[in-house]
């Protein structure tokens, strides 16, 4: 079974309002041997109690980010037009990062989160420096309070979602009397 199946499988546990730890014993149980990448897994889905205490700053973000793309298009058409269509490219290039973040952080993937808030953050510290001399955007002070929207919004989050995980080596007596090693995970409450 490949990586998208399981997250697939995944998402449908946590819709059904299980915890971290009953998610991963039950797929562990059903496919033996990947016990990492099915934690790996569990933990980058953040759980229904989750979604529903960051739901707000969810949707929040999500208009944000939407936003910001409008505005980060609407100035690169402005730099296209005085500049050509080489530096329409390069300052559209944002926008079209932002899009391909926004359809993770509807699927609720923290990387997405922290990813477009790091984005933001950067943005924000080089938002004057990033226009050819000569053109300012007349809207500078909405791409910085969108910039830092974002980046709250995302890296905020992004932190708090999913599940935390912790792996330790168990010993345990076989069939035969033997001690042995066995590798056990265990998702925070």
């Amino acid at each position: 079974m490949n990586a998208k199946m399981l997250e697939e499988q995944i998402e449908l546990k946590i819709k059904e309002g299980r915890s971290f730890q009953e998610i991963y014993d039950a797929l562990n149980a059903a496919y033996p041997g990947r016990e990492i990448d099915i934690a790996k897994l569990v933990s980058e889905l953040p759980s229904l109690a989750q979604r529903q205490r960051f739901a707000l700053p969810h949707r929040a973000l999500i208009v944000a980010q939407g936003l910001l793309i409008l505005t980060q298009l609407f100035n690169a058409v402005m730099i296209g037009q005085q500049s050509g269509v080489w530096a329409l490219i390069f300052a559209a290039i944002p926008a079209i990062v932002y899009i391909l973040f926004l359809n993770g952080i509807f699927h609720w993937k923290p990387m997405y989160f922290k990813s477009a808030g790091y984005l933001s953050f950067f943005l924000l510290t080089v938002s004057g420096e990033r226009y050819p001399e000569g053109i300012v955007s007349q809207y500078i002070w909405l791409d910085m309070a969108l910039y830092a929207a974002v980046g709250f919004l995302g890296v905020l989050p992004g932190h708090r979602l999913g599940g935390k995980y912790k792996s330790a080596s168990q010993q345990y007596t076989d069939g035969k009397g033997q001690i042995r090693a066995r590798h056990t995970i265990r998702f925070e409450a």
